[in-house]
């Protein structure tokens, strides 16, 4: 399918003349703004374990945003997800779990606000998820997704600036049950979500969503999780910000310049971190971007996105030259198949990168009898997730009997 017909790459400088001269953005549109803007900055995940801590062990996990810092300090309103938990005892290093003085790091970057509502936050229980909120209060940051009973989980948060009401929503897929007495984070449900949109459009005069959904290392969002981010624009979201995938996916802006940005990537995380190794969309993992949205009273007014990646030391760099090029146009290319019947891809993107992975784990689990975990799997497992199977099974004697 061809790259999206609007958007275009420009050098960057031409918005941002104190950013690198030969750095490109994807130019996703721009109108002339109303009044005073506001800059919006959005990253997608952020972790803290694995390679990245070893990696912050000599300058700390600023150092690690070196580069990118003096682009996120002019944003008014910076955002990520934070996929770990911050705990005050990391002697005994646990997967997808960071240190809480990493919240510091965060906000001298220039980070202001992070969804928590995501499948990793509450690996270490409740108690994990407190220590979380604790280290982003003491270090000035505000959190959307969570709190410390379900009604402040899913509350409207404000992050108003230069006369605008800025206001958030954000929920997650877990699918785990959450104890009685918090704190909690805002369990996706999206009948919930758009009710929560309805009710708060009178107040904001811009209204962001975030949403941790979908299925991971596809080009694609699900289908029905694409039509939900469609319905929460057409309820009142200016900008719909998603992530779980792990690599960017594309983006959609409608005729009011509403935006659903449908996977922001990975912005600093260890892609090899976990029980099995995911070898699918290795590079695809190690590349990502800073989304930039100026915001003013009628909505988004400019949508950029600058390319980054992660080097070996898991530094995140700026991309440029061919890097640069190939990360803006796939990601234009993948926004301009959203506009049409994208199933077929997306069922074949799913049977390759995510049925092999997810047997792989299965066994891990097996092995050492974790029946606990093999249980909670099949007692999830549905026709698609059969059909899935059976495609890569066809794939894989298709390949064979091609040897």
């Amino acid at each position: 399918m061809d790259e999206h017909p609007f958007f275009d790459i420009v050098p960057a400088s031409r918005y941002l003349p104190e950013i690198l001269p030969e750095l490109l953005a994807l130019r996703l549109f721009e109108r002339a703004p109303v009044g005073t803007t506001t800059r919006l900055l959005a990253v997608g995940d952020v972790g803290f374990s694995g390679r990245v801590a070893n990696s912050a062990a000599g300058g700390g996990y600023g150092s690690l945003l070196d580069e990118i810092r003096p682009m996120l300090q002019t944003g008014q309103i910076v955002f990520g997800n934070l996929e770990t938990p911050l705990l005050a005892d990391t002697s005994a290093p646990a997967m997808f779990t960071g240190p809480t003085e990493a919240a510091k790091a965060l906000a001298q970057s220039g980070f202001t606000l992070l969804n928590l509502a995501n499948n990793h936050i509450r690996d270490h229980g409740p108690q994990g998820l407190h220590s979380t909120m604790s280290a982003l209060q003491s270090a000035g940051l505000a959190w959307v997704g969570a709190g410390q009973d379900a009604a402040s989980a899913s509350e409207l948060r404000r992050t108003d600036c230069c006369g605008l009401r800025i206001g958030w929503l954000g929920c997650g897929q877990t699918k785990e049950k959450q104890s009685a007495g918090g704190p909690y984070c805002w369990e996706y449900d999206p009948e919930a979500v758009l009710a929560a949109v309805r009710s708060a459009r009178p107040s904001v005069d811009v209204l962001v969503v975030s949403l941790h959904v979908g299925l991971m290392f596809l080009d694609y969002p699900k289908p029905e999780d694409k039509l939900v981010a469609e319905r929460l624009r057409e309820a009142g979201a200016d900008l719909v910000l998603m992530h779980h995938a792990h690599v960017i996916q594309g983006v959609q802006v409608d005729d009011r310049r509403r935006v659903i940005c449908y996977n922001l990537g990975n912005f600093l995380f260890d892609c090899q971190e976990g029980n099995v190794r995911a070898e699918v969309m290795v590079r695809e993992q190690q590349e990502g971007a800073v989304f930039l949205f100026d915001l003013d009273r009628e909505g988004v007014c400019r949508g950029l996105v600058l390319p980054t990646w992660t080097d070996e030391n898991l530094r995140v760099r700026w991309a440029t030259g061919e890097q640069a090029e190939r990360i803006l146009q796939r990601l234009a290319r993948i926004s301009g198949d959203l506009e049409s019947n994208y199933s077929t891809l997306f069922e074949k993107q799913r049977a390759e990168r995510n049925a092999g992975l997810g047997l792989k784990v299965l066994m891990f689990h097996l092995k050492r009898g974790n029946c606990a975990y093999v249980w909670q799997v099949f007692r999830r497992l549905r026709w698609e997730h059969c059909r899935m199977v059976w495609q890569w099974l066809l794939g894989r004697l298709r390949i064979r009997s091609s040897r």
